[in-house]
């Protein structure tokens, strides 16, 4: 698999289309940290424009089950940084959608990107509730980085939890 701009530094756009199996290799394996994210990012937002097409197509949303374990390999990754892993969790920002998009389409990006979330949230639903506690301490606040790794990591996985609408996550 291809893996490229290794430690370039200089930002620069590229027209490359890798496929999805490339990008979750990536997401899962590469030791490059900005590829990563990078694949991280790019396979969100390939499955969120999808999904919108299928919402304009009256078709079912369906997310891949490869996307769905490359998510879980990455939550359950013990040796990515905190910070870093809160990143590459995340899922792209409406705004950052909205880019790739020739006519806006407010509604479905909205609705497929919390489709996504959702997704994601009730299938790790334990692991990301595990994950949360862990990180929940009362210790003092100050600004380690190690400290502040684990508290975005912690609010990453709160912005899933949230996504579910249950009571007991409303409790946390």
């Amino acid at each position: 698999f291809l893996s490229i701009n290794r430690d370039f530094s200089a930002p620069i756009k590229i027209n490359w289309n890798p496929s999805m199996e490339n990008q979750i290799f990536l997401l899962t394996h590469d030791s490059n940290g900005f590829n990563r994210y990078e694949a991280a990012q790019d396979l969100a937002n390939k499955i969120i424009q999808k999904e919108i097409g299928s919402i304009h197509a009256h078709e079912k949303l369906d997310i891949p089950e490869e996307y769905i374990d490359a998510f879980g390999t990455l939550l359950d990754d013990k040796s990515i940084d905190p910070f870093f892993k809160s990143q590459c969790l995340q899922i792209p920002s409406e705004g950052v959608l909205l880019q790739d998009q020739e006519i806006y389409d407010f509604d479905g990006t909205h609705l497929s990107r919390n489709f996504l979330k959702k997704v994601l949230a009730k299938t790790y639903k334990e692991k990301i509730l595990t994950l949360y506690k862990n990180l929940s301490t009362d210790k003092k606040y100050t600004l380690a980085s190690k400290d502040v790794g684990d508290r975005a990591l912690k609010n990453t996985l709160m912005s899933f939890l949230m996504c579910l609408e249950e009571e007991e996550i409303y409790g946390l």
